[in-house]
């Protein structure tokens, strides 16, 4: 399968509203979660590891002996219908399309050359814009807790003071978002948690870490499938829209 050809969006004249790209990769490889940290290296590994836009390391280097690059990763892998999947965003997106251009049909996982065909892949567009009404999404397994803010939640007086602590974060993981894809967001934010659905310890990378499933309102239009939070190269911090509110 060869991907078609992705043509560039042409500027937008509103500086708050901006083109995102979107491209996606899925395998016919039955995978969990747990498995997707494999599953990405053994792509960066195809790809090269001089592509850092698939591993988010110093170029050239695997994640084993890179230094991390401190930015949104604009490749994210994710599961597809329970199926191994990239996820790449602008630039991003182009790396996932060239990279299914060269594939040869094989991914090298679990010590061996496994013939894997093309499941699945699709491009679209989204337009990053402000909403002039709330629209509600639910968030999935957000690790949104750093050490000093863990800290802060395990002390915090009240549950109205974790919801506000969780608030902030979350805006800030939206504006670091929306700064790696070029969007100018000069309005005040409107982000409100509506519900903390779920809480969880989880581990990533033999570290335990906290993830909440939540509903949140915000007066932004942004697209389903987006990764906020930490560790979102491996499938944690999915965002849906959930719906909009009058």
């Amino acid at each position: 399968m060869k991907p078609s050809l992705i043509i560039s969006a042409p500027a937008h004249n509103n500086p708050n509203q901006t083109i995102l790209r979107q491209s996606l990769l899925c395998f016919s490889l039955p995978l969990e979660v747990a498995d997707l940290s494999r599953f990405r290296a053994s792509v960066a590994e195809k790809a090269g590891w001089e592509q850092d836009l698939f591993h988010n390391h110093q170029s050239g280097k695997s994640p084993a002996n890179g230094k991390v690059i401190n930015r949104y990763p604009l490749v994210q892998y994710r599961l597809y219908q329970g199926h191994a999947a990239m996820l790449g965003y602008n630039e991003g997106a182009l790396a996932v399309s060239r990279f299914l251009a060269d594939y040869d049909g094989t991914l090298y996982l679990k010590g061996e050359d496994l013939k894997l065909p093309i499941r699945d892949f699709r491009q679209r567009t989204w337009e990053l814009k402000a909403s002039t009404q709330s629209l509600q999404y639910r968030l999935k397994d957000w690790i949104a807790l750093n050490q000093r803010n863990y800290h802060r939640w395990q002390t915090a007086p009240s549950d109205i003071a974790r919801k506000q602590l969780l608030e902030r974060i979350l805006t800030a993981h939206l504006l670091a978002f929306a700064k790696a894809m070029h969007w100018d967001i000069d309005w005040t934010l409107q982000i409100e948690i509506q519900e903390i659905e779920r809480t969880k310890q989880t581990r990533y990378r033999n570290v335990s870490l906290l993830a909440f499933d939540i509903r949140y309102t915000a007066n932004l239009c942004i697209p389903a499938n987006i990764g906020l939070g930490k560790s979102v190269s491996e499938g944690y911090g999915r965002n849906q829209l959930w719906r909009s509110t009058s």
